[in-house]
């Protein structure tokens, strides 16, 4: 048995039943201060319980992810701008540097008919909006069993 009092955490640790050793539950038994301790910690715990938990006029857990919805989406538009500035501004550098390496390839479609330069165009144009698209839809599969 222990001569002085236990302490708080000892005390709680008793009345939440996640300790039991004897010494504890002996004291608890022959000491009036610490019975005292343990009967107001049950109480405090009974009126917890006792406690209806508040009701809202709305729904609250909507409403939190409504507004970390709306977070997620503001980060990722910054996000994208940025992005976007920064492609932009390599395709405009890649470009300059190119223009050396681009003139042949124009005189090359100057030398073509346009029937011909119409159908080099259209074909290209039409593998990159398929591949595009492709990548595109690949990408929101992944996104939507990310976040299934």
């Amino acid at each position: 048995m222990k001569n002085d009092h236990l302490t708080d955490n000892d005390i709680q640790a008793h009345v939440f039943n996640k300790v039991s050793e004897d010494d504890i539950v002996l004291h608890i038994s022959t000491c009036t201060v610490c019975k005292a301790k343990v009967t107001s910690y049950q109480a405090l715990l009974h009126a917890i319980d006792e406690i209806e938990p508040e009701t809202f006029p709305f729904d609250t857990t909507r409403l939190a992810m409504l507004k970390i919805e709306q977070f997620k989406n503001k980060k990722s538009t910054t996000a994208s701008y940025i992005l976007y500035a920064f492609l932009g501004i390599f395709i405009l550098t890649v470009f300059v540097v190119c223009i050396p390496y681009i003139t042949p390839i124009f005189k090359t479609f100057q030398e073509m008919n346009n029937i011909t330069n119409a159908f080099v165009i259209v074909s290209t144009l039409s593998v990159l909006i398929f591949f595009l698209t492709v990548t595109f839809r690949q990408y929101k599969q992944k996104i939507i069993l990310l976040t299934a």
